[in-house]
């Protein structure tokens, strides 16, 4: 489970302080739980207890590691077919999102999850719904603006509104 240990930190600031503590103990093993939870790979997180890097991440490795930890949390462990493929669409829309400064910040940002992004767009569909209609994200710059709303807290219930404007 995602921050089950650690619990989850919504800064480079709070990662990078943490794990300081973690080397500074000589504590490896609960540095690398520590990694696997923010989504940091194993020999980054090595590398940085033997020194080769004064922190163990900066803003876009952190959003990139944030974005890997909800793959393996809201898509790897969905077992709803539907689902799982929306799921998968919103986080290939993101991953470009960590170059962006303002956006790998919002990606960060504490309860932002690929399951609060869907709830959003399925809520919407539920209620515009025409038929069978389960869940829409609209054109790929509609859904990267549904996605944006959410992470940087703007109004997101407006991007999805806009899906369907007539």
């Amino acid at each position: 489970m995602m921050f089950e240990k650690f619990g989850e930190l919504k800064s480079v600031e709070e990662i990078n302080k943490t794990a300081e503590g973690l080397r500074n103990e000589g504590d490896l093993e609960s540095l690398l739980i520590f990694a696997e939870e923010n989504g940091i790979d194993k020999e980054d997180a090595e590398d940085y207890m033997d020194g080769c890097f004064e922190e163990l991440v900066n803003l876009t490795t952190a959003s990139a590691g944030r974005l890997k930890a909800m793959k393996k949390e809201d898509i790897d462990n969905e077992k709803d077919v539907v689902k799982k493929m929306a799921k998968r669409v919103i986080l290939q829309a993101m991953e470009p999102m960590v170059k962006d400064r303002e956006l790998a910040a919002g990606i960060l940002r504490q309860g932002n999850s690929l399951e609060k992004i869907f709830k959003e767009m399925e809520d919407g569909a539920r209620k515009h719904k025409t038929g069978s209609m389960g869940v829409s994200c609209g054109t790929d710059q509609q859904l990267e603006n549904i996605i944006k709303a959410c992470i940087t807290g703007s109004d997101v219930t407006a991007e999805v509104e806009k899906l369907y404007e007539g």
